[in-house]
């Protein structure tokens, strides 16, 4: 099974059903097809792709991302979404480990791939030009390469060192994702997805619009996240299943129109990174829209863990049970399962997994053990299968949906002589979830504020690691071995 089988079965079965719906414009299935085909020749004839090369994207939520997804894994390609809210050099970075034998980009982005490009990328718009291949497209050879457990996307996640990591996600993988969101959405093709999400993010990329394809139902896209936008998509546009984290929430309910705001239709939104308030909840509750959690991470394609229709309460922080093709657990530090309601590491295994970390196998083997995959977090299950999460192993910080790994950050912090240690730990923040803060110890007498802070990160770092605040200590709470406790260091800054 290729991923792009799904839209050649529905252009075939459905050919007039609407696969999306971009701003005024409705894309038929047969008219999506057309396009991956075309996108796919392209590709082929004019640029050389084959099976294996990675091709990157650099853009906007839009019809041609998704022409690229699907005309990309036909070939037997690599399609390598990338993060545009990253600078130039940390675009530069994963550019250069992915090595993707070109890099499609949105117009408006291509000074900064250009700044980004590793050199023996070549850059081309992301809107390729299909009027000429139209003539030769029933000549074209367009059947789908072998998917399987082939490698369909690298998408990146930086690591708990700072250096990316890429997790390879097959073509199994992505379906057996696909049957996790059909079976905890209950999604038919009767279905309409509204998704604002990036692309770049395995949220965005599977929570709901790779599964809306597998099903058959349609997809409503926006380019980017636009509260107002949003919630007038909700009333007129006809979604049943929205997609956003739940910082986005908020701003969302903050707007006039929502209390008066009708949308019978929405039978679902979908959220996950971090956990939803219950007054939050319930304001979706009172519009009877149940309030879905999903649990996982890049490397699980992200469903592993999730809530199902009828079993959400703003009173219960459950993240549900083991998705349809995923089996969860909770371990010692032995590797032993515990007893319900023991905490431990959650482990996670099924179709779902990613293959591996892009050339990095002991990334690899340290986070997958006989088929597990290690999440990093502290849980624990109930005896009725419900998996609750308590804490962090790890030390990544979710603000607004975004992953920021601090070690990325203190490594550059430290590079000023006026810093001996630095650590970046989350403060709780009631717009985005969390926020990064830097705390650190100077050298003797000398002296680094906020204002330092932003001179030396801003335009090495997207905006959103930027730490929000810069508080110097004498020194950190430690361990028997010298090492900073960040948990006791939030405890003693934030009283948390």
């Amino acid at each position: 099974m290729n991923i792009a089988n799904w839209i050649d079965h529905w252009a075939s079965s459905t050919p007039e059903k609407t696969a999306l719906s971009y701003a005024d414009k409705k894309i038929s299935y047969a008219e999506f097809d057309k396009q991956v085909k075309l996108y796919a020749m392209i590709l082929q004839t004019r640029h050389g792709v084959k099976q294996d090369d990675r091709v990157a994207v650099l853009g906007f939520n839009t019809p041609p991302f998704l022409y690229s997804l699907f005309a990309v894994a036909r070939l037997g390609a690599i399609f390598v979404p990338l993060n545009w809210r990253l600078t130039p050099h940390e675009l530069g970075d994963l550019i250069q480990d992915a090595d993707p034998k070109l890099l499609l980009t949105d117009s408006d982005m291509a000074d900064v791939a250009t700044q980004a490009k590793h050199r023996s990328c070549a850059i081309f718009p992301l809107r390729l030009e299909t009027t000429e291949a139209q003539g030769n497209i029933d000549t074209a050879d367009t059947n789908c390469a072998n998917g399987g457990d082939r490698p369909a996307v690298l998408l990146y996640t930086s690591g708990t060192t700072g250096k990316p990591k890429g997790a390879l996600l097959s073509h199994t993988a992505i379906l057996a994702n696909a049957k996790n969101s059909q079976g905890m959405h209950e999604l038919t093709p009767e279905d309409n997805s509204l998704i604002s999400l990036p692309f770049f993010h395995v949220g965005g990329l599977n929570i709901l619009t790779t599964p809306s394809f597998f099903v058959g139902a349609t997809v409503t896209l926006h380019r980017k996240f636009d509260p107002r936008a949003m919630l007038d998509a909700m009333i007129h546009d006809g979604p049943t299943r929205v997609a956003i984290v739940s910082a986005q929430m908020p701003p969302i309910l903050a707007l006039p129109e929502w209390a008066d705001a009708l949308f019978p239709q929405i039978r679902t939104v979908t959220t996950g990174a971090s956990p939803v308030p219950p007054e939050v909840f319930s304001s979706w509750r009172d519009k009877n829209v149940a309030v879905l959690q999903v649990y996982g991470a890049t490397e699980t394609c992200p469903i592993a863990i999730c809530t199902s229709i009828g079993e959400t309460s703003p009173d219960d922080a459950s993240t549900g049970r083991a998705a349809a093709s995923c089996h969860a657990k909770v371990v010692n530090d032995a590797g032993e399962t515990v007893a319900d309601e023991q905490r431990g590491e959650i482990l996670i295994r099924g179709d779902n997994l990613m293959t591996g970390y892009w050339q990095n196998e002991s990334a690899t083997n340290e986070a997958i053990t006989d088929g597990w995959y290690s999440t990093g977090d502290i849980g624990y299950r109930n005896a009725a299968g419900s998996y609750y999460i308590v804490d962090r192993k790890k030390d990544l910080i979710i603000s607004g949906g975004e992953n920021i790994y601090p070690a990325e950050i203190e490594l550059l912090l430290i590079e000023h002589k006026a810093i001996r240690e630095a650590a970046v730990i989350a403060k709780p923040d009631d717009r985005w979830g969390e926020v990064p803060i830097a705390v650190i110890r100077l050298e003797g007498n000398m002296s680094f504020g906020h204002a330092d802070t932003l001179n030396l990160l801003v335009g090495r770092l997207g905006r959103y690691k930027i730490p929000k605040e810069t508080i110097a200590v004498k020194d950190f709470p430690r361990n028997s071995v010298g090492k900073i406790q960040k948990f006791a260091l939030q405890k003693q800054l934030f009283r948390i």
